[in-house]
């Protein structure tokens, strides 16, 4: 009887945490938000730490409206990964249902803080204003939202907004699944600067640096000069430095002109860039190698991604 018992023990010690995760997962897909409940409580009871564990009992609670249960549960999640973006937009779906718009807004600050370019940031806050009654900042976020690809905005943006909207923004959504993180900002009287670097890397050991410029009340300045100017400061590094144009089109909506930046030198450093005028302001986005040149399907690929990039009013 003792060996039995043991083997029982066993048996049931065999299911792991992810095991009970993924059950959870399972019956969360087909509704059974009660049966998804208990499995993630047994995966958390097995691995404390699991912050996906407590998103995802946070996401069943919320679809049963158990909106503080919900919101103890994401807010254990960030504890556990602080930069946990999606746990803070459902945190602050609840906080919402709670009737706490201060703690909603707080956290929607927060996962644009942490991505200028996550959409259902945008989205939310707008709710959050409309509830305020700041029409106006509502308005602002879901012309954003729409022009990401929110269609949900639509409505909304009938039902509240009918004033111009003068202000504009670029939106240009760097590759996640390639690291791109913000590591500064800086704002300028005539110049906003976002410098981007890749996963791990840092200012002194970077072999890929992205930035993206934004030169206000400028829209007299031709594409020309702006392209010339970038090459002109590139050359105070390298005087050799090589500019070749790629594309022009001055009567799209947004004008806009790529070109390339090559520097064949000891310390070598090659760049690619964009620059699109709006009607008030002009932009410049860059991607730079530490290459003497960039290979044919570099910059075919960076040359893509730069016209993926839009102007919208705020």
């Amino acid at each position: 009887m003792q060996v039995l018992l043991i083997m029982h023990c066993f048996a049931l010690n065999a299911q792991t945490a992810e095991d009970y995760y993924k059950k959870g997962n399972d019956k969360a897909m087909v509704k059974d938000y009660a049966g998804a409940i208990e499995e993630y409580s047994k995966s958390i009871e097995i691995n404390p730490r699991s912050a996906d564990s407590y998103y995802n009992r946070g996401l069943a609670f919320l679809y049963q409206e158990s909106y503080k249960k919900a919101n103890d549960d994401f807010t254990k999640a960030i504890e556990i990964r602080p930069l946990f973006i999606k746990a803070f937009n459902n945190r602050a779906v609840s906080f919402l249902r709670l009737d706490n718009t201060k703690s909603a807004l707080s956290d929607i600050n927060t996962m644009l803080s942490l991505d200028s370019m996550y959409r259902p940031a945008y989205f939310l806050r707008a709710q959050v204003y409309l509830q305020l009654d700041n029409k106006d900042a509502a308005c602002k976020d879901l012309n954003i939202a729409s022009k990401m690809g929110e269609k949900r905005a639509e409505k909304l943006i009938q039902e509240n907004c009918s004033s111009a909207i003068v202000n504009e923004l670029l939106l240009l959504n760097w590759p996640e699944s390639e690291g791109w993180k913000i590591a500064n900002k800086t704002d300028y009287p005539q110049t906003e600067i976002v410098e981007l670097l890749r996963s791990n890397e840092t200012y002194k050991n970077w072999k890929e640096i992205g930035t993206m410029m934004k030169y206000k009340n400028i829209p007299s300045a031709t594409l020309d000069a702006l392209m010339n100017a970038m090459h002109e400061q590139a050359k105070k590094n390298c005087p050799e430095a090589i500019l070749t144009t790629i594309e022009k089109d001055e009567k799209a909506e947004h004008p806009y002109i790529l070109f390339k930046v090559e520097c064949n030198s000891n310390n070598p450093e090659s760049q690619v860039w964009h620059i699109i005028k709006g009607k008030k302001d002009q932009y410049g986005n860059c991607w730079a190698v530490k290459q003497k040149e960039i290979p044919a399907d570099l910059l075919s690929k960076w040359v893509k991604f730069f016209k993926t990039a839009k102007i919208v009013s705020e």
